[in-house]
């Protein structure tokens, strides 16, 4: 599967560190025992095209002009020094991938924007992943949080305020369907009846009755009336 993942969250905690690169020989090169260049043997002429797993480095070696790594050839699992630029520029291996270790457990997701990301699968804590594009940081607006009182149990705590799952309080309600106003919670005498589209104004609530439906205390925009009504059965 492949997907975008996230290394660091909003709140600044690690979700994945950089594991180890992958280098590609682009000509054949020595595969040496020492990071000196002077001083190493050859363990082995590397092929053109042959995958190196990074183990240490990219190192500049000063005195030769070189750029050194130290590798492990997956083909036989021999480890040793290469060169990867030579002291002229020329280019003998270049890095074709990277890893990265997953930290904690996170979705694999479709799309780069999280907001709008579906999710293809859990990574768990400790899978190796390889990197295919970025990393590339995430543009986001800043986060409104408000502290809130849930209606139905009395409950309070955080929620964030999102277009998709929350919408700014209005004390004004519009009627959707043939409704009756009546006199008090319990709906023991009819006020009036209130017709469709009409706009009422929050006086008190919304409270569940007895029997656990969510009604308001309000007035009617037309004439003034006031009574309970039902918000939704």
């Amino acid at each position: 599967a492949t997907g975008w993942f996230t290394i660091k969250n909003k709140q600044g905690e690690e979700c994945a560190k950089q594991g180890k690169s992958t280098f590609t020989c682009i000509s054949g090169i020595a595969l040496t025992s020492d990071r000196n260049i002077k001083d190493c043997k050859v363990l082995r002429k590397l092929d053109k095209g042959e995958e190196l797993l990074v183990l240490e480095g990219p190192i500049q070696d000063e005195g030769a002009g070189v750029t050194r790594i130290r590798a492990r050839a997956p083909k036989d699992n021999m480890e040793g020094w290469v060169t990867t630029k030579g002291n002229a520029g020329s280019l003998y291996a270049e890095e074709t991938g990277r890893t990265y270790m997953v930290s904690a457990s996170m979705p694999l997701q479709s799309v780069f924007q999280s907001d709008n990301a579906s999710d293809i699968r859990v990574l768990a804590e400790g899978e190796t992943i390889e990197l295919l594009e970025g990393p590339k940081e995430e543009k986001s607006s800043s986060t409104s949080r408000v502290y809130v009182r849930a209606i139905t149990d009395g409950k309070t705590g955080w929620v964030t305020v999102r277009k998709d799952t929350m919408r700014m309080w209005s004390p004004n309600y519009r009627c959707m369907s043939a409704s009756e106003m009546s006199s008090d919670l319990k709906a023991s005498k009819k006020v009036r009846d209130v017709d469709v589209n009409e706009i009422v104004e929050l006086i008190e609530g919304p409270t569940e009755d007895a029997k656990g439906v969510l009604r308001l205390k309000c007035s009617a925009e037309k004439d003034g009336s006031i009574g309970w009504m039902t918000i939704f059965t």
